[in-house]
């Protein structure tokens, strides 16, 4: 899936989930490839980048996302999102009391992944 892409930074493992003017129906695709990638990582390692622009989320969604999050804890590092704006920052607002692992909002894909790369000796 084009939306879920490991990619290196800084000599770190990272995983891009790329929500980039996703409509609820293409959630639950992603939210299932995702959730096999993060969950096949070691436990408490994995740095993710969220791109959230222009993405449309409902309370479906945002049920989805949190079940996501809520399965995924265990093996995440850090999580940056990027773009959250109106709608989407009003989705990133009501989870975020899920994440159970450092998150941070950045205004580019590129600051967001230097943090997380931070986050990781």
């Amino acid at each position: 899936m084009d939306r879920v892409t490991l990619y290196t930074h800084q000599g770190k493992r990272m995983l891009h989930l790329d929500l980039t003017g996703m409509k609820p129906p293409e959630y639950p695709a992603l939210a299932e490839h995702a959730g096999r990638i993060i969950t096949a990582a070691t436990p408490g390692s994995q740095l993710i980048v969220t791109t959230v622009t222009d993405a449309r989320f409902d309370n479906a969604t945002t049920a989805l996302m949190g079940r996501l999050i809520k399965d995924s804890n265990p093996y995440i590092k850090g999580n940056a999102i990027v773009g959250a704006k109106g709608l989407q920052r009003v989705a990133v607002i009501a989870l975020r009391p899920i994440w159970k692992t450092p998150i941070n909002e950045f205004p580019d894909f590129t600051s967001a992944s230097d943090w997380l790369a931070s986050l990781s000796p």
